[in-house]
């Protein structure tokens, strides 16, 4: 039986190695505005809340049976999102949804499944809505990792406004 010291230093080791790779997670976008469409002034009821993102890693194929392109520079990816979202202080409701075999050094067409994906839940705070904006991303959380290239776990988590009319 292990000692309640040798317990107590395994323990000890253990938290100092992880509580660097937490520290890990930081704002790689320094500039929302370049990644998300973002119109600040628009008009409209507000709905708010959070979007995260979490990416599973995939067999990296020398040629994707999806889009025909060759390999990807960091990793393929299937990515999972979440959006919980309340109209202005209102109750806020969950979403979720996939894009699947993905390149995840390829933001635009990840952008585009969580805008697209968006504008379909928008009617569920605004009945008739026709038209909704992104006004604003804040409060950006990702894996700190893109930019050294470093194994997985990828993730990515932010607060969103949206606008919609």
């Amino acid at each position: 039986m292990l000692s309640r010291g040798l317990i107590a230093a395994v323990l000890i080791g253990v938290i100092g190695f992880l509580v660097p790779c937490a520290a890990q997670a930081d704002s790689n976008v320094s500039d929302p505005g370049a990644l998300f469409p973002l119109t600040p002034n628009a008009q409209g009821t507000r709905v708010s809340g959070q979007l995260a993102i979490y990416y599973d890693v995939i067999d990296n194929p020398v040629l994707s049976k999806r889009t025909g392109q060759t390999k990807c520079a960091i990793d393929n990816v299937n990515m999972f999102f979440v959006l919980r979202l309340q109209r202005n202080n209102g109750a806020p409701l969950g979403f979720a949804s996939s894009l699947k075999d993905v390149c995840y050094e390829l933001s635009q067409p990840q952008v585009d499944a969580v805008m697209n994906f968006a504008g379909t839940i928008i009617g569920n705070f605004v009945p008739n809505a026709t038209t909704f904006a992104l006004t604003s991303v804040s409060n950006i959380v990702q894996d700190g990792q893109a930019a050294t290239n470093i194994a997985p776990p990828y993730f990515f988590m932010m607060d969103v406004e949206f606008k919609a009319q």
